[in-house]
């Protein structure tokens, strides 16, 4: 990996080498957007933010072997609905 002298944020990963991070999800579309409807998730969902579930955009596990090979941690977004207030 090479870096770029070009990135003026430290914290940001700059290189000069640049690879899709969505290998294989719609790639026919300029860009993929998802809406789901709160009503529609049930009690919760879990999203992909791999890239890599066959399920997408739910996400299929499909990030543990992934983190597993390449030392990642990423995982899931969880949308959960908020407990009704006891009364």
């Amino acid at each position: 990996m090479h870096f770029s002298e070009e990135c003026s944020d430290p914290g940001l990963w700059c290189t000069s080498e640049f690879r899709p991070i969505n290998p294989m999800i719609r790639k026919d579309c300029k860009k993929v957007v998802d809406f789901i409807e709160v009503e529609d998730i049930g009690e919760k969902v879990s999203l992909c933010r791999c890239w890599l579930s066959k399920k997408w955009p739910y996400c299929d596990g499909a990030h543990g072997p992934h983190n597993r090979r390449n030392g990642d941690n990423t995982g899931p977004v969880v949308v959960r609905r908020k407990p009704a207030a006891e009364k």
